[in-house]
């Protein structure tokens, strides 16, 4: 073991420092103080060393060993708060005024969404009352489609005459919190730009290099449309080759989900490995030559950083070139390197540059990949002793996917609540047609100018990504291609982390301890399930979701739940995922009603709930919603616990409950704003219960 932490120190290094950055994160307070005594600390542990009777005293190493501790934990919370743009005094947010006029330049390139344009700008500067401010900070900004934003491109300067919002938190329980991830990109505001909001001022004031790797991957977009004509075919070639999702459909990007295979359309540490094994094949007659160790290093780190700015440097392939470059450096000093020294360097070096990447899911899911494979695949692998050519390879591809997955499948669980139950079949064609695509991509980009040659190239290209996406549907279609809605906590996934940790540690070492720890932890982990299992079946709510310009309604009795909503909510897969499921997942529901509200004379019963037409009974509750103001001509003065008002019904309050008697009126998400504030102040100068679903959503316990 002693040997280990000689080999692996960053090992023991990483782990202070990462619990610095998170309570940074999580804390988020400037402490003024910090930098004065992480100087301190510096300075006392040079002293400790250059003292020798404490240098030399054994017994004395856990000092300098806590000092070291401290100082890393420290600078990891300094690093956030240096890194967070929100606390820099020069932030845009400071300077708006209602009259300002933003100078703002293009960080990325336009991205292509159903109704917009969307980008990230760096605010640089705030013209208010003509007086000119320097400034910094990001912002996400949409354009509305036109000629004038399509010729819009990274690195352009923009004059802005609106003023940037911040940014919401989710509306609704369990919803992805949108605002916190962008927070991790240090992007707290938006922006809609109509026409007219916006001029032009300066083409191309980016950075060179990254204006040159935008400028090739276009370039290199263009050679895979012209050979590739299918759609679904381009959309995976872009993706795989070039890490550009753009044309990625639902449905393709749901079926590589399903099927476990959803890796190989995110340029990552895979596309970059195989680069580097074509590369350094290509490369080994460079060995024998004089110089030639220190050639092929600086051309295997160049062409990985080329090919990670040719990609766009997503944070995958980032992490995964700097890890590679680590390892390359490694091998050409002829060196005994340490992977997991090797693995804890590069995270360290890529957590200094931006200490928010702890907080990426690709991060997380990435090196926990990573480490998987290196110390699980060996001894899987050994396991089996296999003669055979292509059955070896068969259980050795195997074997990584197995490592891989069991390494990363708790996170899965947790971000994206599926687990792709033929992962192993999948990975056996997703990774080989991976390698074949990059491969015949790369040869196909070099040959683009020679007509035949590329043609030849292209068409195999072609029908290798055909046959992978039909494969990947195969799949899909596949009985229980998926576990689908699964939802634990963070809690739960440390829990399933540490029991996975206690078997590993039993089955290498047949200590009866771990076996003991193993048990106990599962036991807790059921025990805890069965609890949530118990609330669950004896829960009974109205859910009212803030979804905008819709009425959504959920009623849950036990584990069913019936929505009342829009069709176009209701058969919007995505908006339902997006807003509601997450939070059914959580509350354990495993059975889902709709009820369209777009249709008339509807009637609805079960032995929880009654719905015919505007009228809904749920277990002992009355309610009417009231989105037709001819609804109450014909109506008699009635009672109902709660009246929901939709659709920006117009009727004074006050006239209102003289014809209904409620407990509580209820604006829905459907009203606009103007609305829903003119209903509330009506309400609180009639002295009505109210609530405003338009703002947040509302949970009602039954």
């Amino acid at each position: 073991m002693s040997f280990f932490w000689n080999q692996a120190p960053f090992v023991r290094l990483i782990f202070p420092f990462i619990g610095g950055i998170l309570s940074g994160i999580y804390f988020k307070q400037p402490l003024s103080f910090l930098f004065w005594v992480i100087i301190f600390l510096i300075v006392t542990f040079i002293s400790a060393i250059l003292f020798k009777k404490i240098a030399s005293n054994f017994k004395l190493r856990w000092f300098q060993g806590i000092i070291i501790n401290i100082i890393l934990i420290c600078l990891g919370y300094q690093l956030v708060i240096s890194n967070t743009s929100l606390h820099d005094q020069k932030h845009f947010s400071n300077y708006l005024k209602d009259n300002s006029t933003l100078i703002a330049t293009l960080t990325e390139p336009l991205k292509d969404n159903p109704k917009s344009y969307q980008t990230t700008v760096e605010v640089n500067q705030i013209y208010t009352n003509n007086q000119s401010t320097t400034t910094n900070g990001k912002c996400i900004v949409y354009f509305k489609k036109d000629s004038t934003s399509t010729s819009l491109h990274y690195g352009d300067v923009i004059l802005i005459h609106a003023n940037p919002s911040s940014l919401e938190s989710p509306k609704n329980p369990d919803e992805f919190n949108y605002k916190r991830y962008l927070s991790f990109h240090n992007i707290y505001h938006r922006l809609y730009l109509k026409p007219g909001d916006w001029s032009d001022l300066k083409k191309n004031n980016g950075n060179i290099i990254l204006q040159t790797a935008y400028r090739i991957r276009f370039y290199l977009l263009g050679i895979l449309n012209q050979h590739l004509p299918d759609q679904d075919e381009l959309a995976v070639a872009s993706a795989l080759l070039l890490g550009y999702k753009n044309d990625l459909s639902d449905d393709l990007t749901n079926a590589y989900a399903s099927s476990g295979a959803m890796h190989v359309l995110a340029v990552s540490g895979l596309h970059v490995g195989i680069i580097y094994i074509l590369l350094n094949l290509s490369l080994t007659f460079l060995d024998k030559r004089k110089y030639g160790t220190q050639i092929k290093t600086i051309i295997l780190i160049l062409a990985l950083w080329l090919y990670a700015l040719i990609t766009g440097l997503s944070p995958s392939v980032f992490r995964a070139a700097t890890m590679f470059s680590f390892i390359i450096v490694g091998s050409s000093l002829k060196k005994y390197t340490n992977i997991y020294n090797t693995l804890c360097v590069s995270a360290f070096v890529l957590l200094l540059y931006d200490p928010y990447l702890i907080m990426q899911v690709g991060f997380q899911l990435s090196y926990l990949a990573v480490l998987g494979i290196v110390y699980l695949y060996p001894k899987l692998y050994n396991q089996f002793t296999i003669n055979n050519w292509l059955l070896d390879k068969i259980w050795s591809i195997t074997a990584v996917s197995i490592a891989a997955q069991i390494a990363t499948f708790p996170l899965g669980l947790l971000y994206f609540h599926q687990f792709p139950v033929y992962f192993l079949i999948s990975n056996l064609i997703v990774i080989p047609a991976a390698t074949f695509i990059l491969y015949f991509g790369i040869s196909l980009f070099i040959v683009s100018q020679i007509a035949v040659l590329s043609n030849v190239v292209g068409i195999m290209l072609l029908y290798i990504i055909k046959g992978l996406n039909y494969c990947i549907f195969l799949f899909e279609g596949f009985p229980y291609s998926k576990i689908y809605g699964i939802s634990i906590t963070i809690l739960d996934t440390w829990f399933i982390y540490f029991l996975i940790i206690g078997l590993i540690v039993f089955i290498t070492t047949k200590r009866p301890w771990a076996l003991a720890v193993t048990f106990g932890l599962a036991i807790l982990l059921t025990t805890g399930n069965l609890l949530d299992n118990f609330k669950s079946h004896h829960q009974k709510k109205i859910i009212f979701y803030s979804i905008p310009k819709t009425t959504a309604i959920c009623f849950v009795h036990g584990k069913k739940s019936t929505l009342t909503s829009n069709a176009s909510l209701l058969n919007d897969e995505q908006k339902l995922l997006f807003h509601v499921k997450h939070n059914l997942w959580t509350l354990g529901i495993d059975q889902l009603e709709k009820i369209s509200l777009d249709s008339s004379n509807q009637s609805y019963q079960t032995s929880d709930i009654f719905f015919r037409n505007n009228f809904i009974q749920f277990c002992d509750k009355k309610i009417l919603l009231l989105n037709d103001p001819n609804f109450l001509t014909s109506v008699e003065p009635i009672e109902v616990d709660y009246l929901i008002l939709s659709n920006n019904i117009k009727f004074k309050i006050e006239n209102l409950s003289k014809i209904i008697h409620f407990k509580q009126l209820i604006i829905d998400s459907s009203n606009s704003y103007w609305y829903a504030k003119k209903i509330t102040n009506e309400c609180k100068r009639l002295k009505i219960t109210y609530a405003d679903v338009t703002r947040n959503a509302l949970i009602m316990n039954i």
